[in-house]
């Protein structure tokens, strides 16, 4: 866990979160201003460097989950410093 508010938890993406965090990046309403939706393997990769990302620098983009229910958002945070990452 990264942090906590009184309504939400920010913490590191889990194995878990891969099919619901899948499942929001395909719907077309929340890419509509994306080039592209990304695939499955697309989508792991993205998890995948942003948890060494959060693991070795020590901020990057986390999840965003709700307290009162478990329920997560997609995430939210910044890129690290001179880093860029090729998804569009």
């Amino acid at each position: 866990m990264i942090f906590t508010t009184s309504r939400l938890i920010i913490r590191n993406y889990r194995d878990t979160d891969r099919a619901i965090l899948f499942g929001i990046s395909a719907n077309p309403l929340t890419r509509a201003y994306h080039t592209r939706v990304p695939d499955r393997v697309e989508n792991d990769a993205f998890i995948d460097a942003q948890i060494a990302t959060l693991n070795s620098v020590g901020c990057g983009y986390a999840v965003v989950e709700r307290k009162e229910d478990g329920g997560c958002a997609w995430g939210c945070g910044d890129a690290a410093h001179g880093r860029r990452y090729a998804v569009s």
